[in-house]
């Protein structure tokens, strides 16, 4: 049995077999059983055995399922998280399977029992669970969910139990199962709060296939939503479905079928009837899921929209009625549905820039994209900050741009809804086209600036001032009466400006202005330094809405100048009503009929003269054909009669716009009369039509012109072909439709007849330049060429003068092209000829200055050419000259003369044209002219034009009238000359001689003392030598200059002109006080120049300033020479002799030192400065002076550096 049970059938077998063996061998045969008996053992214990065997077997079987059933259990739970457990009764003992232990957190070894139990229970629920397990023991269901404490950690568990009791009610034993449920509680409880935080029903939807609705989960708000508890239609929807609007339940059902079949997403919005809140809007969505029997399961949200369904509505009936309005007022309106990111836009919206309704979709970017990059960056910013609700209101004007690519200027307004958390759900609003009155605001705006012109030109004082009287704005007048700028003049006070014996006569008056009061009076008022001047003055308060006098506006202006702008200003009105006179007329005989009503009954039309004469009526005559005035007039569209209600004038009446009507009208004298119309109502304040204006154009030679195509065709035909030109008319492909006989001859090549020839067939070639031209034309262009040339097959060279333009069929559409041409060949030699004369006589005349002029003694015009108008002063692009002007800028004394010149020339009494007068300039003097001219007849030796030259001779009779007074004035310049001479020579020389006698002094001093110091008087007299020698040297020098020969310019070191200067100064300087200081920089370049000269100069400034020193004797005590290069000039060196004498007062006499016999020193000749200051120019240098920080004076002067 256990070799079956452990090992299997046929091991068992073996073993039965092997024991019977056994048995027999060791056990029966030695005992002598009888062979019966024995036989009879056998056979019982085969059965017995197989018997066992096969039971063994079986039950081998059975213990294997049974344990492979446990395994698959124990997966099973482990799998769905739910363990089992069996009671014992007899025992009190439970069986808990490996789930329940795991769930629990027991190990297996631990024995369990009820007790055991109840204590891993939560303190919380243990009472609960044992008053359930003990109702459980008296029949009742056990089936509850409460919590676990496992490793100081919460579960959730759900218990089921079925108990099993006797016949007497006592309990046998038990069986139940586990689940943990921990994750689903959780995601009940995240479920909950969602629910609760979220305004709307979160639920679940059931459609059963036999079509029968449930709501098996809704979260606690189903009651606030429907009216009624989840316990009411978890398993029927039918109550719900009752109270939906009727209109939208075949609805609601159409789109649940709809998700049903397809799987999509459901939504919708629809009407129920609240047993508590009455209709209310409802909207839900919802995603569908296919159950395993058939059933879809949708999970969604229904939520109450009957606020926002209410608010859009009272939105849509305030746009319907600002749409009304808007469209009365021509404005555009938008509606941004800012979470969703779209925009509805009205079709005027589109049509205000120029998009038809399909043209523009309903995104933002319709709108962003087109406004004008300049202003998209503060436009953004202004919604941002009216969502942010720094604004009341959206509101901005900006640029956007056109479908033709145009900007327009709109005024934008908008307000922003939001929602009850504050955050923008959408934002409305309206565009006004403002481009006109940015347009007139830009007029504005430069008019006011003409005005500031006009203000700045006009010769009278305009000013404002404050309660002190101080000025706060002037016109620029003040600065031509007071000579000094308006900058100065601001801030500052009246008195100090127009004087003090002006302000004695004014101030009362502008008292009396500050007090409130107008004031005006003519005073005759010493202004500044001027001469008293008759004046008109009036002086205007400004006062504030409070009634304040915030300051007072000056008005001054001289009486004179008054009356003559008066009667400028007459003239001008004058002009003004004549131009008023002028467009009266044009309205009256413009061709064009116009007509108004100023009523909508239709009675009262008037029109001008023209459509009056259209309809064959006359003057003043009322046009409406709803008075008997009109009979007889009958009008007609495309040979039907008009009703009244539907002329053009009546349909404008009723507020339409009719464009370009038709109409034909028999007139009372049976002449009929084709009109185009065009007629507008106008409206009134509400955008209701007030009456209607209509413009009406007679039409009716068109309409027989149109008749007369076919005929006109026909001679059109015959004129090309028996035209004197080349001419060809060809369709789009080129091919010849008709052709002059004289292309024929000259293009036909040998043909008789070219119309069906294709161009390129006959002439194959043609230059690519032809084909270019004729693409060109076919595609709209007009061309035309006045001298194309045209080389023959023989080589000869010709000229062709033709034009080349598209012809367009009855639709407007280009047919082919037309092309004439002409040989040119005579014209163009001749032209160019002309061209040769014309160019070599401007030539002539543009060398001397001839002004050219032609007299039409029969028109009387006269001609002046470009020359002849500038030598009196205008542009050519000027009005041309009459007689009677030219006469008038005659000099009164030269015009009898020359009228009688001009008038025996033309009798025939002189027979050369030729005199010299003076003509006033547009600037108001005269010019002499020297005219001479020629006269010309016709056959019948009649003049007819009369051609001359002006010569503009003003210089030379000015020269003439000056020659007199020039010897005069040479003989003043000679002696200034000779003066400047003079005294030239006498600076010059003082310098030398001055030195002489200083080192003679020297010596003689040395000699009278008795010094014995040889070399020192050998170096005096030395020195004496050398400023003699210098002496001579200036002489010849100053003489060569005084004969206009150049100083010979050479290359030299100023350093070393420097210290030779210093040298030569050295007497000077060492019997006073004073030091000489140098500050020269050691890498100068050379400069060019005249060494001697150089030395004079610095020789004069050194000796000047040390004169100056000499007058500053107490606070001077040194003279200081610098070099170095120029930062103001660039290739310049800079010589800077900087003293410490007494300096110059003012900046007046500082520019005044370097004049030419202008001294500060009681015996100076005042030349030096000026000579030293040509000398330095002659070089290429440049010569000034600055007054010292400290006392003193300093002369600068630069030179070239050698190249």
């Amino acid at each position: 049995m256990q070799v079956s049970f452990w090992l299997g059938l046929y091991p068992g077998a073996l073993a039965a077999i092997l024991s019977l063996a056994s048995v027999n061998l060791f056990v029966l045969l030695p005992t002598a059983i009888a062979i019966g008996d024995l036989v009879l053992l056998n056979a019982g214990f085969c059965f017995v055995s197989a018997v066992m065997v096969i039971t063994t077997g079986f039950h081998r079987q059975l213990a294997e399922a049974l344990w492979e059933s446990r395994q698959d259990l124990a997966h099973a739970q482990t799998l769905a998280q739910i363990g089992s457990w069996r009671l014992n009764v007899a025992r009190n003992e439970l069986i808990w399977s490996d789930e329940n232990h795991r769930i629990f957190g027991i190990s297996k070894t631990t024995p369990m029992t009820y007790e055991a139990f109840l204590a891993i229970v939560h303190p919380d629920d243990r009472e609960y669970v044992d008053r359930m397990w003990k109702a459980g023991l008296r029949g009742e269901p056990y089936d509850i969910e409460h919590r676990l404490v496992v490793a100081d950690k919460v579960k959730w568990v759900r218990e089921k139990a079925i108990l099993e009791f006797d016949n007497k009610g006592n309990l046998l034993g038990g069986f139940g199962i586990t689940q943990d449920v921990t994750r689903r509680i959780d995601l009940q409880d995240q479920l909950t709060k969602v629910a609760a935080s979220v305004p709307g029903l979160i639920c679940s939807f059931r459609l059963r296939p036999d079509g029968s609705a449930c709501m098996p989960y809704a979260s606690p708000v189903i009651d606030s939503i429907y009216g009624m508890g989840i316990e009411v239609v978890s398993q029927d929807f039918n109550p719900v479905f009752a109270r939906i609007h009727p209109e939208d339940i075949g609805r609601i059902h159409a789109s649940i079928a709809e998700s049903a079949r397809s799987q999509q997403p459901w939504r919708d919005t629809y009407r129920y009837n609240h047993p508590l809140k009455g209709e209310v809007w409802h909207e839900g969505h919802s995603l569908p899921i296919r159950e395993a029997d058939g059933s879809i399961l949708w999970h969604g949200y229904v939520h109450d929209v009957t606020e926002r369904i209410n608010a859009e509505k009272a939105l849509q009936e305030r746009i319907d009625r600002y749409e009304l309005v808007l469209n009365g007022a021509q404005d555009a309106i938008w509606d941004w549905d800012v979470r969703n990111r779209r925009v509805n836009y009205s079709s005027r919206w589109k049509a205000l820039r120029g998009y038809a309704e399909h043209e523009i979709g309903n995104s933002e970017e319709e709108w962003s994209d087109n406004i004008h990059p300049d202003d998209l960056k503060r436009i953004l910013i202004s919604v941002q900050r009216h969502f942010a609700g720094e604004t009341p209101v959206f509101c901005e004007e900006y640029r956007i741009r056109c479908k033709d690519g145009s900007w327009k200027w709109i005024l934008d307004r908008g307000l922003v809804q939001k929602d009850g958390a504050g955050l923008v759900i959408r934002m409305a609003g309206s565009e006004s086209d403002i481009t006109e009155r940015k347009i007139a605001e830009n007029d504005l705006r430069d008019r006011e600036t003409q005005l500031r012109l006009i203000m700045d030109a006009t010769p009278a004082l305009i000013s404002y001032l404050d309660l002190d009287f101080r000025y706060v704005r002037v016109n620029a007048t003040y600065e031509k009466w007071f000579g000094i700028s308006a900058d100065q003049i601001l801030g500052r006070e009246a008195e100090e400006i127009i004087g003090t014996e002006a302000w004695q006569t004014v101030s009362p008056y502008l008292q009396r202005a500050r007090d409130g009061e107008k004031v005006g009076f003519d005073q005759k008022i010493p202004y500044g330094i001027g001469a008293p001047r008759w004046v008109h003055a009036t002086y205007l308060p400004n006062i504030d809405a409070n009634g304040v006098v915030r300051g007072i506006v000056v008005h001054v202006f001289d009486i004179e100048e008054r009356v003559v702008s008066e009667q400028k200003i007459t003239l001008l009105n004058e002009r003004l009503q004549r131009r008023m006179q002028e467009m009266q007329v044009i309205f009256n005989t413009v061709p064009i009929g116009l007509s108004i009503a100023d009523s909508t009954d239709g009675k009262h039309i008037r029109g001008n003269s023209v459509l009056e004469r259209m309809m064959g009526l006359p003057p003043n005559s009322e046009l409406s054909l709803r008075e008997d005035f009109t009979a007889g007039i009958c009008i007609k569209q495309n040979g039907a009669e008009l009703a009244i209600d539907d002329l053009p004038m009546e349909r404008a009446i009723r507020g339409e716009i009719v464009s370009n009507q038709v109409i034909e009208v028999i007139r009372s004298d049976q002449q009929v009369v084709t009109i185009l119309c065009n007629t507008s109502p106008l409206l009134n304040e509400d955008g209701v039509p007030r009456g209607a204006v209509g413009a009406f154009l007679n039409i009716t030679p068109l309409r027989q012109a149109e008749q007369s195509l076919e005929k006109s065709q026909l001679q059109l035909r015959l004129l090309v072909e028996q035209a004197p030109l080349s001419i060809a008319m060809f369709d789009l492909d080129m091919n010849y439709l008709v052709t002059s006989r004289r292309w024929l001859e000259d293009f036909g090549r040998g043909h008789d007849d070219l119309v069906g020839l294709n161009h390129y067939t006959i002439n194959p070639d043609l230059p690519l330049a032809w084909r270019q031209i004729h693409r060109r034309v076919l595609s709209g262009e007009f061309l035309k060429n006045d001298a194309d040339l045209w080389i023959q097959a023989d080589g000869s060279q010709h000229w062709l003068a033709w034009v080349a333009h598209p012809w367009t069929n009855p639709n407007g559409e280009i047919g082919g092209i037309i092309i004439s041409c002409d040989v040119v060949t005579a014209r163009r030699r001749a032209e160019q000829e002309l061209r040769n004369s014309e160019a070599r006589l401007a030539l002539i005349a543009d060398q001397i200055k001839a002004g050219f002029w032609d007299w039409d003694l029969i028109g009387h015009q006269l001609f002046l050419s470009p020359e002849a108008k500038r030598q009196i002063g205008f542009d050519d692009s000027d009005i041309p000259f009459r007689r009677d002007e030219w006469e008038e800028r005659l000099h009164p004394d030269d015009r009898a003369f020359v009228l009688k010149v001009v008038d025996d020339n033309v009798a025939g009494l002189q027979l050369n044209y030729e005199v010299e007068f003076r003509l006033r300039h547009k600037d108001g003097n005269y010019r002499w002219i020297h005219s001479r001219g020629v006269l010309l007849s016709d056959l019948d030796n009649r003049p007819y034009r009369m051609l001359g030259i002006n010569l503009d001779v003003t210089a030379y009779m000015r020269q003439k009238q000056l020659s007199g007074r020039r010897d005069k004035i040479e003989q003043s310049f000679r002696l200034y000359i000779a003066m400047q001479t003079a005294a030239a020579i006498a600076h010059e020389l003082n310098q030398p001689l001055a030195a002489i006698s200083s080192y003679a002094d020297v010596a003689l001093h040395l000699l009278q003392t008795g010094s014995s110091n040889r070399e020192k008087l050998s170096q005096l007299m030395e020195n004496c030598s050398n400023q003699a020698q210098r002496a001579g040297e200036v002489i010849r020098q100053l003489l060569l200059q005084l004969q206009k020969e150049e100083n010979p310019s050479e290359r030299m070191n100023i350093n070393s002109a420097v210290h030779e200067a210093i040298e030569l100064l050295a007497p000077d300087v060492h019997s006073g006080t004073f030091k000489v200081e140098t500050d020269l920089a050691s890498d100068l370049p050379l400069v060019t120049a005249n060494a001697l000269q150089i030395q004079k100069v610095l020789i004069n400034l050194l000796r000047n300033g040390l004169e100056s020193m000499e007058e500053n004797r107490g606070n001077a005590d040194k003279i200081v020479v610098i070099t170095r290069l120029s930062t103001r000039y660039s290739s310049m060196v800079e010589v800077v002799v900087h003293d410490s004498g007494k300096g110059i007062a003012d900046r007046s006499t500082l520019k005044k030192i370097f004049q030419p016999f202008y001294t500060t020193k009681p015996k100076g000749v005042g030349m030096g400065l000026a000579i030293s200051r040509s000398l330095i120019a002659a070089y290429g240098g440049k010569m000034w002076a600055e007054q010292n920080e400290t006392p003193g004076l300093s002369i600068l002067f630069t030179l070239p550096i050698a190249s």
